[in-house]
């Protein structure tokens, strides 16, 4: 049974982390990754961390979000009412992420392994070169992020990344909501023989998807359409269950009534992925997942090979296609130097 908690002090910090290679989020080309983290202090002196990762982690909506935070400093100290946080998913993660640490006990954990799914992501050159290295390190599912592609650069990428992984592995697709219908229809007529799991946001709107789900043999994995879940959205989802894939942001959609949703569709497949968190952010989302023992096909938070570095040590063990609950029961601590402190308070 969870003990209530009481917070004598809160603090919010921010971070930002060059990556690799360039992505793009949401559209938008990243060098580098900002974040939030925010801190606990309970009654007793114990500390627990978690992390507030916005999409897409513009300046505007991370000073936003410090804006509304200070306003409502109050409500994050003494015994939390995580009702206050139901607009704002991102911060209701993180807080909960935090309490859970508090209460954190290895015991409630499920002593399982889960599936990882390498991700390759950025341009031409660099997908290939991730392939090659995923594939040595035993990487059987393969995301390919090509929203920012061509047609003619998505169809040769794919043939050349099919070479390099072998027949067996599989691979997922994401357009992020880029290609019209017909692009992705277009792209499927020459990619047949590929062998694809699902397409990630195949089309650009919601109400464009049941055309690709009549129209297409490769299933929909549903994921920025579930951030503005809606009575459209969830007669699709009921009507074609079978052909989709619910891809969740556990940080971008925790509390929010598609949360819910989500979890009575029993037999449809289900995929969590990260909105690339530090390691205090993923250490929140296996948290979730091996405590309450959810029922997960694989999950995508290879986002953390993008990173430099981290923030929090010791490091993932992300360069593994499989992922045990015995991640958690290490400590973590933060890097020295690695935060900018925001804005602290205590009572």
């Amino acid at each position: 049974m969870t003990k209530p908690v009481y917070i004598r002090k809160f603090s919010i910090y921010r971070y930002e982390i060059p990556l690799k290679t360039e992505v793009f989020i949401r559209g938008v080309p990243f060098s580098y990754k900002q974040g939030l983290v925010i801190n606990f202090e309970d009654a007793e002196g114990n500390k627990s961390w978690g992390e507030i990762s916005l999409l897409p982690p513009t300046e505007e909506k991370i000073n936003r979000c410090i804006g509304w935070i200070e306003k409502n400093f109050k409500y994050f100290l003494g015994e939390i009412d995580l009702s206050f946080l139901d607009k704002s998913p991102e911060i209701k993660f993180a807080t909960g992420s935090a309490i859970d640490y508090l209460n954190f006990n290895t015991d409630n954990l499920s002593d399982i392994s889960i599936q990882v799914n390498a991700l390759l992501a950025g341009k031409f050159k660099s997908i290939l070169e991730e392939a090659e290295r995923k594939k040595k390190q035993g990487y059987s599912i393969f995301k390919i992020k090509l929203g920012e592609h061509s047609l003619i650069t998505a169809r040769d990428l794919l043939t050349e990344v099919r070479q390099i992984i072998g027949s067996e592995a599989q691979i997922v697709l994401d357009l992020n909501r880029q290609w019209t219908l017909n692009q992705t229809l277009n792209l499927i007529e020459q990619i047949s023989d590929k062998g694809i799991l699902y397409i990630e946001d195949p089309v650009k709107t919601a109400k464009e998807l049941p055309n690709y789900l009549d129209l297409s043999p490769i299933k929909a994995g549903i994921d920025e359409f579930l951030e503005k879940w809606n009575i459209e959205l969830e007669d699709i989802c009921k009507n074609y269950l079978e052909k989709i894939v619910f891809v969740i942001k556990p940080s971008i959609l925790y509390g929010k009534e598609v949360w819910q949703k989500i979890g009575e569709y029993k037999s449809t497949m289900k995929v969590f992925t990260s909105a690339w968190e530090t390691g205090i952010g993923l250490r929140g989302i296996l948290n979730l997942i091996f405590k309450k023992r959810m029922n997960i096909e694989f999950v995508g938070l290879d986002t953390y090979s993008y990173f430099k570095y981290d923030i929090a040590k010791p490091l993932l063990p992300m360069n593994f296609p499989k992922i045990s609950s015995h991640t958690l029961k290490e400590p973590f601590s933060i890097i020295q130097g690695a935060l900018e402190k925001i804005h602290s308070q205590e009572i």
